[in-house]
């Protein structure tokens, strides 16, 4: 929860970012693929055992290279907002 902005360096092969199940309300976080690789092999984000909604879904994808997701979280569930 310490950390507002992650960068995955190295897509070497597919990575998983996992975020807290239970962040401070309104807590934002943007996961970035600082490598260039993502589109080859994805980045999935992830809760601590998939509980918690991203929108509507347990994941969400990072496929394209030097994409990005921005979520924050409100208390129930993350919104992806960027």
């Amino acid at each position: 929860t310490s950390d507002y902005c992650l960068i995955v360096t190295s897509t070497a092969s597919a990575r998983t970012v996992t975020v807290p199940n239970n962040s401070n309300t309104d807590q934002i976080y943007i996961i970035k693929d600082g490598s260039g690789g993502a589109a080859t092999n994805n980045i999935t984000v992830t809760t601590p055992g998939g509980v918690v909604l991203f929108d509507a879904a347990t994941t969400t994808v990072i496929n394209t290279n030097y994409g990005y997701v921005q979520i924050i979280y409100d208390g129930t569930k993350y919104n992806i907002i960027g």
